[in-house]
């Protein structure tokens, strides 16, 4: 007979993350420049805060086809968490959540647009904080 064995608790002071609110974010972009790149960033989280971006709608005004990278933290190739070759209109969707860490800041950033272009993103987010 084979056993099973039960997790038990074996005390410390680590703490976990408590669902505490739901969030819905729409924000728009500045014009673009003559780049071609609008951003969108989003405040930086609180040290006791972390979210999971569910869901997702993200769009463009641009003439011309653009591409949108989600970044975590300042713009640089390794802090890509999201990319799609459809900037001009998207819909994402992570079962999981994509994660933005505590202190962390969500960018959402444009590439291609045409002068003027405008992007706008309706994200929804499940934010969590440390318990007790």
């Amino acid at each position: 007979m084979s056993g099973f064995v039960l997790p038990r608790y074996v005390g410390g002071s680590a703490r976990g993350w408590e669902l505490a609110d739901y969030v819905e974010v729409e924000k728009s972009t500045a014009a673009a420049g003559a780049d071609g790149i609008v951003l969108l960033e989003l405040p930086q989280l609180d040290a006791e805060e972390r979210w999971l971006l569910d869901h997702a709608v993200t769009s463009c005004t641009s003439t011309t086809v653009t591409d949108l990278r989600y970044y975590v933290g300042a713009i640089r190739d390794t802090s890509i968490v999201e990319q799609t070759d459809n900037g001009n209109f998207d819909v994402a969707d992570w079962p999981n959540g994509l994660r933005v860490g505590p202190s962390g800041i969500l960018t959402l950033r444009w590439g291609g647009c045409s002068a003027g272009a405008i992007g706008t993103a309706n994200l929804q987010i499940r934010v969590l904080r440390r318990a007790s």
